[in-house]
């Protein structure tokens, strides 16, 4: 009987992207863009077993310094019941160019 290569993917993967333009980037209350416009934009990949990874950055300012913020995240999620998504998720911010540090 001869091998059939399949023609269901092992790996599948979806790839979303997101992007957005604001008139100021806010941050828990306090003005990320020095109360200026921010360009956004994201990126997610979701594999079949449940994994998951995405990027997603800004620009950002306080009034001497400007820079991008960089968010890394990703982990693991099931759906136990329908409508439900239990998840593990560490996660990174890099700002780039800022002298600030932010703690959550």
């Amino acid at each position: 009987m001869p091998q059939q290569f399949g023609a269901t993917p092992v790996w599948a993967v979806d790839v979303t992207g997101n992007g957005s333009l604001v008139s100021e980037y806010v941050w828990r209350g306090v003005p990320a863009s020095d109360e200026k416009a921010a360009v956004q934009l994201g990126a997610d990949a979701e594999w079949d077993n449940g994994w998951y990874a995405g990027a997603w950055g800004s620009n950002a300012a306080t009034a001497d310094q400007s820079g991008v913020e960089i968010d890394l995240y990703g982990g693991w999620g099931v759906s136990p019941v329908t409508g439900t998504m239990a998840s593990v998720a560490p996660s990174t911010l890099l700002p780039t160019g800022l002298r600030k540090t932010f703690w959550n």
